[in-house]
């Protein structure tokens, strides 16, 4: 059975809000301005997302409740405008992330080859909109989704960065660019 859950944010991307049927049934939500780590609550669950070292592409996953650790999550970018991730879990599932739109927000979660979890989002300016189709079946939901989320906003403050930094580039070499006169 498939379920379809919406998310949504305000004008900056660093917390969203998960519904369902309208209803708000979690979050995932920057805890510091500057740094990195994020939180979720969702279905009664709730989760930190931490990394360690300055470029390290490792994320630490800890349930909050128990304060165990629950696995980590190791990002793998192909080239770096098309991000994936594997989640190895401490009971030894592992997920494949992978953003399956060039420079777009859409991602899905799979297992043995097998999609789990997939999402879509339209593409806006501001704020980020989007649906989530979850198989029901699947034990981990709550922290895939979460994870998905915490993915999904870290590759678009990537290729935002990177498209205003090839746009400044491009600007100084249009600007630095001798006068031909006529």
């Amino acid at each position: 059975m498939l379920q379809t859950l919406t998310y949504q944010t305000a004008a900056l991307q660093d917390n969203y809000s998960i519904l369902n049927e309208a209803v708000q049934i979690g979050k995932v939500y920057k805890t510091e301005w500057l740094g990195w780590t994020m939180d979720a609550h969702i279905a009664g669950r709730r989760f930190k997302f931490s990394k360690s070292g300055l470029f390290t592409r490792v994320i630490h996953i800890e349930d909050k409740a128990t304060r165990s650790s629950l696995g980590r999550l190791l990002i793998k970018p192909l080239f770096r405008w098309v991000p994936r991730a594997i989640l190895e879990l401490e009971d030894g599932n592992t997920y494949r992330w992978l953003n399956s739109r060039l420079l777009g927000a859409d991602w899905q979660w799979r297992q043995h080859h097998r999609i789990v979890m997939s999402a879509k989002e339209p593409w806006q300016l501001t704020g980020a909109n989007g649906s989530v189709l979850v198989r029901a079946s699947v034990p981990e939901k709550e922290l895939l989704l979460s994870l998905g989320l915490m993915l999904r906003n870290d590759h678009a403050r990537r290729s935002i960065f990177g498209l205003l930094m090839g746009a400044a580039i491009a600007g100084l070499g249009a600007l630095t660019r001798p006068l031909m006169s006529h």
